[in-house]
């Protein structure tokens, strides 16, 4: 084989190579998400580092990481609320607005009150927790279709009203953190060392326009006291109610 010949073939070789990882490169910067027909549920969970009672509850949250289901069917996330960090522990994930939107739940009369654990699924007040433990197979109230996509700046999407509404929408985007762990030294759970996924670190809320699209940037909130986000959960809903109208969600690992 002559020189001219291999240097050839090493040239061909490099460029194949140098489009395969171009082509690798596109895959992963960017992540797509559709709702599926029915939609899933939103199981959100509120509680606290400070609360006795919460651990149990942030375990049965933890195992959805596992189903096979998870992202299909389940859309899981948990808000740390804070205010039981007055017993003596202040929760590190927890934001004084994840309170606010529990409590706005309870003024539009979608929970008897506030507490942790706390489940809302599909909006409404759930405590399956504390008997059966069934989850709803679906969103009654899903209509329509939500696509989003995730990459390193931004996520953006398109809602599609099958029903031709006229209400303002509103889409939700939160950032979740996986495998968060941290030991408590005061308060209700001293000395326990408790374990979060689907931690809530950036909730966002933000209008929908006229068409069905929107837009928002992640360059400063990819990441919130130390933990970056692994998975995205988004949903739609209708003005200030927080009944979700349609859910998606997934990892985002090779996105950001």
């Amino acid at each position: 084989m002559t020189n001219s010949l291999k240097f050839k073939m090493l040239t061909t070789i490099s460029v194949s190579l140098l489009l395969t990882l171009s082509g690798l490169q596109t895959a992963y910067s960017q992540c797509k998400l559709n709702s599926t027909k029915s939609g899933p549920v939103l199981v959100e969970l509120y509680t606290s580092e400070g609360c006795s009672s919460c651990p149990p509850a942030d375990l049965w949250q933890n195992k959805f990481k596992h189903d096979p289901k998870l992202w299909s069917r389940f859309v899981p996330i948990t808000f740390h609320v804070d205010y039981w960090d007055y017993l003596g522990w202040k929760d590190k994930l927890a934001n004084p607005a994840y309170a606010q939107r529990q409590r706005h739940f309870r003024r539009k009369g979608l929970a008897r009150a506030v507490y942790t654990p706390g489940f809302f699924v599909n909006g409404k007040e759930w405590r399956g927790f504390f008997g059966t433990r069934n989850i709803p197979a679906k969103n009654p109230d899903s209509t329509g279709q939500l696509k989003v996509l995730v990459n390193k700046q931004d996520v953006s999407g398109k809602y599609t009203e099958h029903s031709h509404g006229k209400k303002p929408l509103s889409v939700n985007i939160a950032l979740l953190g996986f495998g968060i762990a941290h030991k408590v030294i005061a308060g209700e759970n001293t000395g326990r060392t408790l374990k979060h996924d689907f931690a809530v670190l950036h909730h966002i809320t933000s209008p929908i326009q006229s068409n069905g699209q929107w837009k928002i940037s992640l360059n400063s909130i990819k990441k919130y006291r130390g933990h970056m986000a692994s998975a995205i959960a988004v949903w739609v809903n209708h003005g200030d109610n927080p009944q979700p109208l349609q859910v998606t969600g997934g990892w985002i690992n090779n996105c950001l």
